[in-house]
């Protein structure tokens, strides 16, 4: 960790025989970050603390592409090559996160996950961009809202 600020380095974190992919904060409360690598792995770490977490193994069937926790929630989302998309809650007191939800269904990996939300039940889903040529909406409150657009058709005719 680097303060750009005053350049100097607070400290280092260590992610053995892997390539970091992505790194996400955790911004409703805790100093948590994440660090998401190319062996499928996703460590958790504490800040405050400069310690060690937890180490997630096979997170997905491949390497982890990217890891970002939701704004203001204790909820992180993870994609990888095996075209999945997972969310993790982090409710417990440990810090240590649980799966809350899996969604897949791109034939190619998702390129973009962003989340879109107001607050309310009905504002609240997950836009995912892939390589398929297909937009996927997954709701965050009920499974039943989520839909999928797609130009599959066009790349047949194309």
């Amino acid at each position: 960790m680097h303060n750009l600020r005053f350049d100097t380095t607070l400290f280092t974190f260590t992610v053995p025989d892997a390539q970091i992919t992505s790194i996400s904060f955790r911004t409703d409360g805790p100093s948590v970050l994440v660090a998401a690598t190319d062996a499928g792995r996703v460590t958790v770490w504490d800040l405050e603390g400069k310690k060690l977490i937890a180490v997630m193994k096979d997170v997905h069937q491949g390497p982890v592409v990217a890891a970002r926790f939701l704004p203001e929630q204790p909820v992180m989302i993870t994609s990888g090559t095996d075209n999945a998309i997972k969310m993790w809650i982090f409710d417990h007191a440990d810090q240590k996160p649980r799966l809350l939800r899996e969604r897949s269904g791109h034939s190619l990996p998702p390129r973009r996950i962003r989340y879109y939300g107001d607050g309310t039940k009905a504002g609240n889903v997950i836009l995912s961009a892939g390589s398929d040529r297909s937009l996927r909406i997954f709701s965050t409150v009920q499974e039943q809202q989520s839909r999928e657009l797609s130009q599959g058709h066009l790349k047949k005719s194309a």
